[in-house]
């Protein structure tokens, strides 16, 4: 969403009527619910798939602080700034969300929550799903 800010004067221009344009002058309140919505995504996806707390702390919890020092930090009037947080962020919250789930995956293949988990998807064992 930081990307659209960069265009809101074109957008302004152009007539477009834009996400950028329409919460402007609530932009980070907005960006920061977008954000809580992708976090509990994230959350949902690693209950889905029975996660430990491993992928809670580094997925949801690294998405979460990245996201929301971002946009603490970003100028949203300064097109060079959205870009540079634009490109900043794919790396940081994208580097945060794939160092988590290389946790859980090690957490796991270490037999860290058992037995039974390094082999599970969504609580059952694979085993048992072939089985059934």
């Amino acid at each position: 969403m930081i990307y659209a800010y960069q265009d809101i004067r074109d957008d302004v221009r152009a007539g477009i009527k834009s996400i950028a344009l329409a919460q402007e002058h609530n932009a980070k309140m907005f960006l920061t619910g977008v954000s809580a919505l992708q976090v509990a995504l994230l959350a949902g996806a690693g209950a889905a798939v029975g996660a430990g707390p491993v992928f809670y702390a580094g997925v949801c919890g690294g998405a979460a602080a990245t996201l929301g020092y971002m946009i603490r930090v970003v100028n949203l009037r300064s097109v060079e700034d959205c870009w540079r947080w634009f490109r900043k962020g794919a790396w940081f919250t994208g580097g945060a969300i794939s160092v988590g789930l290389a946790g859980e995956y090690g957490a796991r293949y270490l037999g860290w929550y058992g037995e039974d988990a390094s082999r599970s998807v969504g609580g059952e064992t694979l085993l048992q799903s072939k089985e059934s």
